[in-house]
């Protein structure tokens, strides 16, 4: 037997939006060696803040995802992440609010300690800085910034 429902019954959800996201770990620093291989990728504004002469890339991570789902990241150093995304309906220009959470290695066989934990709202193909802080026990800092790209 086969049922077929009226356009009333029939509720099809819109399909879920793709987008493309980079994470990049930077690292801050004074020190005449560091590298500065990534000085171009840091905003202006955040380095007239900081005060750091050199900015060196420490991890990246290239991510394409559907709407709605956890995706995991593995960065530098044995961090790990996991990001979920929505796109605001009838925003222009559109609008994306991402979560990120990025966790330290793990420690026998629990989960890491949060070590960035947040929510942005970020325009498509836009750059944000999710987070800048000083290294535990030194001079340098970390930056994370993240780019992301809604696909068509």
């Amino acid at each position: 037997m086969l049922w077929l429902a009226s356009p009333q019954q029939s509720k099809t959800k819109p399909p879920r939006r793709q987008a493309e996201f980079v994470i990049q770990v930077i690292e801050a620093s004074s020190a005449q060696k560091a590298p500065n291989d990534a000085a171009d990728r840091v905003p202006a504004e955040l380095k007239t803040l900081l005060r750091y002469a050199r900015y060196g890339l420490l991890d990246s991570a290239f991510l394409r995802g559907s709407e709605g789902e956890t995706h995991r990241i593995a960065l530098a150093s044995n961090l790990n992440g996991e990001l979920e995304f929505r796109v605001r309906a009838g925003q222009e220009p559109v609008l994306m609010d991402v979560d990120l959470e990025v966790t330290g290695p793990a420690v026998e066989k629990s989960r890491g300690p949060k070590l960035l934990e947040t929510t942005a709202a970020v325009k498509s193909g836009e750059t944000v800085v999710l987070g800048a802080s000083r290294m535990r026990g030194g001079e340098n800092a970390l930056i994370v910034l993240l780019t992301a790209r809604l696909l068509p």
